[in-house]
């Protein structure tokens, strides 16, 4: 069934785009999140990892140094925009960042995303990208669950309510070619806690590559950063504060414990469900790239990465139960609309502005009814 609406897809998306002209016209965010680098990307412009064709490669390796680019220049303090954050301490509500910071907050939040470069600097454990470490290691030993997920990940996520079949078993990895090749059994289950192994499912065959939706009891890819590095961080600081401009300063202090306890709260395991993408060798993807906590995929603020497991660029993500067609909106490019199927949408990125990350995502069911628009930096 999935193959057959596969192949209607582009007729569907043309009918969509139609509809799509027919509606208000959207307001698109401009501002930038300096937030999101420090932890999980929020749209993961995460390259397809060891894909073993030169196109892929090429295009992995482009992507990831743009990546990698954007989260060192691009972060702007609005941590409700960031990284998968996990829900709160069971020791009761923790005062964070603001939400929603103003401009000066903004500047201010700068100065201390500065000090904990400068201390990664010095001492690389407290490394904000430490969840990158043992992400393309095909021989790491995933944590199994025999368990089920939540009943209300279940509830929103229909491709995981059906019975398993043979198809949906996650295939090895295999790296390199005969007869110097390594076959890792585990190699494409994602390195996260507690994976429901029972629960994965084949969703998709798209451009190649198959989709699995992998559910998990813990999807942060965080190592907690040990206790010195906050201790550090406050040192680099104080060092800095007299190339704070002075009208900023106490505002900068004032905000130092919230961005500590953010980030705290950033390592807190959460359970969630992690998409992959990968080719007929169980190529590239490495790791939870697409997907998040059940809010996030509820709200439409799931990691959503740039890859190419079989040499095609796409923009790949989850969506609950309901959501039928997945329009991108762009600013200087016509929409381009997909279907969801099975709770997973495809976009092929050739000829989409900035590697096909859209400045707004339009939601609709089956009868064409808006169902949400998601505006994005």
């Amino acid at each position: 069934m999935s193959s057959f609406f596969d192949d209607l897809e582009s007729q569907l998306a043309g009918a969509a785009r139609v509809q799509t002209a027919a509606q208000d016209t959207l307001t698109r965010g401009r501002g930038r999140d300096r937030g999101r680098r420090a932890r999980g990307r929020r749209w993961g412009a995460t390259a397809a990892r060891a894909v073993p064709v030169g196109l892929a490669v090429l295009t992995a390796l482009a992507i990831a140094v743009l990546a990698l680019t954007l989260l060192h220049h691009v972060r702007a303090g609005n941590a409700s925009h960031g990284p998968a954050i996990p829900p709160p301490s069971s020791n009761g509500p923790v005062q964070l960042l603001p939400s929603n910071p103003n401009r000066t907050q903004r500047q201010e939040i700068t100065y201390l995303y500065d000090a904990q470069d400068n201390t990664a600097r010095q001492d690389q454990v407290c490394d904000s990208d430490r969840s990158l470490a043992g992400f393309g290691d095909p021989g790491r030993r995933p944590s199994l669950s025999q368990a089920a997920p939540s009943a209300s990940t279940l509830a929103i996520l229909g491709v995981l309510r059906r019975p398993a079949v043979p198809s949906d078993r996650l295939p090895p990895r295999l790296i390199g070619s005969p007869p110097h090749q390594h076959v890792y059994p585990d190699g494409t289950i994602p390195p996260v806690k507690d994976v429901y192994i029972r629960y994965v499912r084949k969703a998709r065959h798209r451009f190649g590559a198959n989709y699995y939706v992998i559910p998990a009891g813990d999807v942060n890819n965080l190592v907690p950063a040990p206790a010195r590095c906050w201790a550090e961080q406050r040192a680099a600081l104080q060092r800095e504060l007299p190339t704070i401009p002075a009208r900023l300063r106490a505002g900068v202090l004032t905000l130092e414990p919230l961005f500590v306890a953010q980030q705290r709260h950033n390592d807190l395991p959460y359970p969630g469900v992690c998409l992959i993408g990968i080719n007929d060798t169980g190529n590239g993807g490495g790791g939870c790239d697409a997907g998040g906590s059940l809010s996030q995929i509820e709200d439409g603020t799931g990691a959503m990465p740039s890859s190419a497991p079989t040499g095609v660029g796409v923009v790949d993500g989850l969506v609950p139960d309901g959501v039928r067609t997945v329009t991108f909106e762009y600013q200087r490019h016509r929409p381009v609309t997909v279907l969801a199927i099975n709770n997973v949408f495809i976009v092929r990125r050739q000829g989409l502005p900035n590697y096909g990350f859209p400045n707004t995502i339009v939601w609709r069911a089956a009868d064409g009814r808006m169902i949400k628009v998601i505006h994005h930096p």
